[in-house]
């Protein structure tokens, strides 16, 4: 059961992570991610508006892309462990990121909400799924 909620999370993730590494990169209009309103208020700038910010990219590319190949790679996992292949240091090594993308969540929400002033609702979701992917993958 933790597996399929893995890959579920994970999956979750990659939806909110694929739009906006298309917008940062120009593929889509920011306005036009695919993302429903409510989530991104792409009309108000709340949401798209982060992506040209130096937090945007805290490793140099965009976290976003990161985002793409970290949610694909605990897809992969979550897979391999429904499937019951012995998944030993990849779920260590998928906790110890995960963990890492919770500390970074920390620093990201605290720019989001003192620095930037734009309290974007999908990044603030993408940031609570790393938690819950975090205690899943440490869960015994």
């Amino acid at each position: 059961m933790r597996w399929l909620a893995v890959l579920v999370l994970s999956l979750m993730g990659l939806g909110i992570a694929v739009p906006f590494t298309l917008a940062y990169y120009g593929r889509v209009a920011p306005t036009r991610v695919g993302l429903p309103e409510e989530l991104c208020r792409t009309g108000e700038g709340k949401c798209m508006s982060v992506l040209g910010t130096p937090d945007a990219r805290v490793f140099g590319p965009p976290n976003s892309l990161l985002g793409v190949f970290y949610y694909v790679v605990l897809a992969a996992v979550a897979g391999a462990g429904l499937a019951g292949v012995a998944v030993g240091w990849w779920r260590v090594a998928s906790a110890v990121v995960a963990w890492g993308t919770v500390a970074l969540a920390v620093y990201l929400t605290w720019s989001l909400f003192f620095r930037l002033r734009q309290p974007c609702r999908l990044c603030l979701t993408a940031h609570a799924i790393n938690l819950a992917l975090a205690l899943l993958l440490t869960a015994r």
